[in-house]
């Protein structure tokens, strides 16, 4: 099991340029230079229009695992799906209908 280890940064909390942060559940690239999680805020607000609620820290290696995960069970399931209904012609039209449209999303993901 993977767990997101993203604590919540206080105002004065030091960030960087470049860094990523989480910001109301939203991964953000910081833009400005240094500062702090207060600067961060007011920065977001004055460009953005963005009222940031709070700042957490960002857990990159452990998001990437999570959604290469995903990906795989989603693969799965269009694999699944697939193998399920092939040459299954006699559903009812809205039947088939739905699982196209299950199919072709599927098969807009990036895998």
């Amino acid at each position: 099991m993977i767990f997101i280890n993203e604590k919540v940064l206080e105002d004065n909390y030091p960030v960087y340029g470049n860094y990523l942060y989480v910001c109301d559940g939203k991964v953000i690239k910081c833009d400005i230079v240094t500062g702090t999680v207060a600067d961060l805020k007011k920065d977001l607000m004055d460009y953005y229009k963005l009222s940031a609620k709070e700042i957490r820290s960002c857990d990159i290696a452990n998001r990437k695992k999570l959604h290469q995960l995903n990906l795989i069970g989603l693969k799965e399931l269009k694999n699944n799906l697939t193998q399920k209904y092939i040459g299954e012609f006699n559903k009812p039209d809205c039947y088939r209908y739905t699982l196209d449209v299950i199919n072709e999303l599927i098969d807009e993901l990036p895998f």
